[in-house]
């Protein structure tokens, strides 16, 4: 790498993390309180204890010795999550300039300022996606690029490593064999291959074991306060999974060419006519019929990555979760080289492209960092997007109640309820339930000024 190369990259990093200082004065949001600063693993439990009894110990552990250190002091975290983010995009510049051009450039720009990447870096708990990317990204270097057997048995630990701090990382055991899985290289290395494989293997059975047994105690909460019949077999088969299926497909491939929905966390309409996600569907199979190669493989690579996401490969806490943009973070560079592997007639296209995108998506990055504030404003622009979203209606109003303002926490969850009476989807939805209950558990009381203490973490 030229001087100027240096200069440029080291410029260009300095840029990003200044893009990123207005979340340092971040609080805490949603669920980083309950499962971060107020967990059992990281307040009491041990680190062998977390080895052996949690989903992520990689993740617990990392918490716990992150709040050992630092405590309360939330500037810190975001900082270091900021740094995370600018070390994994210097990773992708690393990675993709071993194929030379300039395409590394463009990728590894639009990647750090990519308007999706805000929420992994602007919410503290979302530094497992940081640190899952981080190890994947090492994984993929050992492995495509050392040719040699210890290269392979490293690539197996950061790949264990990834999957220790979030499993979304499974699919990239499959990238890695079919970038990889040619002739001697599988001849000279299947010993290594077959036991890397069943390392992973195990430690995907154990990450989902315990995985299981704390999602079953979820659904057990949701027993008592849900009364509903489930969708039917014919119903699940036929409508609701075909919809969201293709819904979520739309959603993150637009979402990573040309992001225009700012909303921290998105809301699946399944009433919304199927047309436009047949029209989507449509056009992503002419692009991978009519592109090249490369650029069809690595659209593949990035749908490949977002399979736990739509529900074909079981993932803890991966499968059954709310749409939001850090799901396509491990995506998003295949999702960006695909695009930039298009059949231009040259580099010159490239760069225009590059130079319409860069500002769009500095502009768009610029005007979603402020969602990241605070409670209230990361679910209020939910909800400004979303008027129906009845799972951050229900966690503003428990921030409203622990704000002592049960006057607004009423007015929000009575408008979700006039909402929900000509809206029979709403009604099935598994929270209109819970937002009920908490109306009469604790808003109420808190009306007549009786009511017992209200704990956040509870929701």
């Amino acid at each position: 790498m030229t001087y100027k190369e240096q200069f440029a990259l080291t410029f260009a990093i300095a840029l990003g993390g200044l893009l990123f200082v207005p979340l340092l004065s971040g609080q805490p949001l949603w669920d980083d309180l309950p499962n971060w600063f107020f967990d059992h693993a990281v307040r009491v439990s041990s680190y062998q204890e977390i080895l052996t009894s949690y989903a992520w110990p990689l993740t617990f552990s990392v918490q716990k010795f992150l709040f050992s250190v630092w405590g309360h002091r939330y500037r810190n975290y975001h900082a270091f999550s900021i740094f995370l983010h600018l070390v994994n995009s210097l990773m992708v510049f690393h990675l993709l300039r071993k194929k030379g051009g300039v395409r590394a450039w463009f990728v590894f720009l639009l990647f750090m300022i990519h308007p999706a990447s805000v929420i992994a870096v602007g919410w503290m708990i979302q530094m497992k996606t940081l640190l899952c990317f981080f190890f994947a990204a090492l994984a993929f270097e050992f492995y495509c690029f050392r040719h040699y057997l210890a290269g392979k048995v490293f690539a197996v630990i950061f790949l264990i490593l990834s999957l220790a701090a979030k499993s979304a990382s499974l699919p990239l055991a499959l990238l890695l064999f079919i970038f990889r899985g040619k002739g001697a290289v599988i001849r000279k290395h299947w010993i290594a291959i077959a036991l890397g494989g069943l390392v992973c293997f195990f430690a995907a059975v154990k990450i989902m074991s315990s995985e299981l047994v704390q999602e079953s105690g979820r659904q057990a909460h949701h027993a008592h306060s849900i009364q509903k019949a489930p969708p039917t077999f014919a119903e699940e088969i036929l409508n609701v999974r075909p919809k969201l299926i293709l819904r979520t497909i739309r959603y993150y491939f637009l979402e990573s060419q040309l992001p225009i929905d700012q909303a921290p966390v998105k809301d699946i309409d399944l009433d919304e006519e199927i047309v436009w996600d047949i029209l989507a569907l449509v056009f992503i199979i002419a692009l991978f019929r009519f592109t090249t190669g490369e650029s069809r493989n690595y659209y593949l690579a990035g749908f490949v990555m977002l399979l736990p996401f739509l529900g074909f490969i079981p993932a803890p806490y991966m499968n059954h979760t709310l749409v939001a943009d850090q799901h396509l973070y491990l995506a998003l560079p295949f999702f960006l080289l695909g695009l930039f592997h298009l059949p231009f007639p040259n580099n010159s296209w490239r760069i225009l492209l590059c130079a319409i995108l860069l500002p769009y998506y500095l502009a768009t990055t610029h005007a979603s960092l402020s969602f990241y504030e605070d409670d209230e404003t990361f679910y209020s622009s939910v909800l400004e997007r979303y008027p129906n979203h009845l799972s951050m209606a229900l966690n503003l109003s428990s921030f409203y109640l622990s704000r002592k303002k049960p006057e607004r926490a009423l007015i929000l969850i009575e408008e979700m309820e006039k909402k929900a009476e000509k809206n029979e989807r709403m009604r099935k939805n598994r929270y209109f339930a819970d937002i009920i209950n908490f109306k009469k558990q604790y808003v109420l009381p808190a009306l007549i000024k009786d009511s017992p203490s209200m704990d956040r973490s509870g929701y």
